[in-house]
This record gives structure tokens, C-alpha cells and sequence, in this order.
């Protein structure tokens, strides 16, 4: 009887004691900003604050008033949430979104979502959104660049009316 315990708990840690059950290794966020924005000026000092306190976390940020790719994608994200992303700050942490900031309100919200995610895997479905709006823009990218034709790098040659050649 002892020897078939000793198996049974053996077996069970054949199992289970080689895949990890813990939360994942690092917890990603997404944060939405606009440059000049004071309340995502205020939930950047946040993350300045915490960052050390959860070395697991992993901010990922996305300018959207300068960059119309980052506002695109963040109306994606919003899509994939069923949120609406009427504006910045916009956090996303596992499926879980924050839109707006208040200190000791949003920022406490914030940190609890970060301590769900240390305790237990939150799913990260942003990711294959950012993944495949990067993988979209360096294909484009490379087609453009692949497109051009020797033409298009040679400057033209215009005639003037008196015959002469001019380089525009």
C-alpha cells in the first residue's frame, strides 16, 4: 500500500512538476498616449513608480497623436475589446482596459490588475494584434522598397521649351 502511494505521488509529479502552473513570466501592457496629454503624463509617472516593484511587467507604448499607425492600432485593440477608445490614456493589460487616469483611483485599479496577473496567467490577446499591425508594416515596407524601379531613384530630365535639358 505505501509502495503504491510513493507511485501515485510520483506519477503526479511526472506530471505536473515539470509544467509550470504559475502565472506567466512577464506581463505585458499596452499604453496608449498622446504626447502633451497631462493624465498620460501622469500615468507614465505611475509606471515609473511600479516598475521596479513588478519586474515582471513590460509597458509597451504607442504615441498616437503623432503617429497615425499607433492610432490606428489602438482602434483595432478597442475593436478586439469592444471598448471605445474615445481617448488617452488607454491601458490595456491582459483583457482587462483602463481608460483615463486618476491618481489613487486608476492607479490603484491598475496595480491590482498587475497583481491578478502576477498571481494567476492573464490572457494577452493584444498581442497578436501588435504582432500582426508590425508584421503588416515591414511587409508593406519592403513591398514598397521592392517596387521601385530604377526610374523612380534616377532624377528626371525635363526639356525646357528652348531645348536645353534641366534637372528638376
Amino acid at each position: 500500500m505505501k509502495k503504491n502511494i510513493i507511485i501515485f505521488f510520483f506519477s503526479l509529479y511526472s506530471v505536473f512538476g515539470f509544467t509550470s502552473i504559475s502565472a506567466s513570466e512577464s506581463i505585458n501592457a499596452y499604453f496608449f498616449y498622446g504626447e502633451g496629454c497631462p493624465h498620460c503624463a501622469k500615468e507614465k509617472e505611475l509606471f515609473q513608480k511600479i516598475i521596479e516593484k513588478y519586474p515582471s511587467l513590460k509597458i509597451n507604448e504607442f504615441e498616437i497623436y503623432h503617429h497615425p499607425e499607433n492610432a490606428y492600432l489602438l482602434e483595432k485593440v478597442a475593436d478586439r475589446l469592444q471598448a471605445n477608445a474615445g481617448g488617452v490614456p488607454f491601458l490595456v493589460i491582459g483583457n482587462k482596459y483602463f481608460i483615463g487616469y486618476a491618481d489613487g483611483v486608476t492607479s490603484n485599479e491598475i496595480e491590482r490588475r498587475i497583481q491578478e496577473c502576477e498571481s494567476k496567467i492573464c490572457s494577452d490577446d493584444i498581442a497578436s494584434i501588435i504582432n500582426k499591425t508590425k508584421n503588416s508594416s515591414k511587409e508593406n515596407e519592403k513591398t514598397s522598397s521592392d517596387n521601385l524601379s530604377r526610374q523612380d531613384l534616377v532624377p528626371k530630365v525635363d526639356q525646357q521649351q528652348d531645348g536645353k535639358d534641366e534637372i528638376p
